[in-house]
């Protein structure tokens, strides 16, 4: 899988296509306001689900965000049911910010979900360090 990246001023999108024949599989569209990466849309195509393409995207995402775009923190919001993207999200450190009625439609709600992106700058800190061999960790 490949992830290409495309910044623009408040625009953040990564786009996963399969190496073997360089079809799209998924992307992730972001927009940035100051300090914070908001996740409008994850998509992953339906034949490429379950094989971690949604997981890999997010964290490219939330890395960039927290170490290219300086952002504090991220936020999405995502239908109540949604219980395999919920879970996705709660596992990258997201938690439910607030509950939002009738969101979608009338009956269709959803979840504000935030995440602190201190932890993906560390993550990248610690990996561009040193070790006392010389080489990074």
């Amino acid at each position: 899988m490949q992830a290409d990246h495309l910044k623009k001023r408040s625009i953040v999108l990564a786009v996963a296509r399969l190496e073997a024949d360089n079809k799209l599989c998924g992307y992730v569209l972001c927009t940035s306001t100051g300090l914070n990466i908001h996740v409008a849309k994850v998509a992953v195509r339906e034949d490429c689900r379950r094989q971690g393409i949604a997981r890999k995207m997010m964290e490219a995402v939330l890395q960039a965000a927290a170490t290219v775009r300086r952002a504090a923190s991220s936020t999405l919001y995502v239908a109540v049911e949604n219980t395999p993207a919920v879970e996705l999200y709660k596992s990258l450190g997201f938690t439910e910010d607030s509950y939002l009625a009738d969101y979608y439609a009338p009956g269709r709600h959803a979840r504000r979900m935030i995440c602190d992106l201190e932890p993906f700058k560390a993550a990248a800190a610690a990996a561009a360090t040193p070790t006392a061999g010389g080489k990074k960790r």
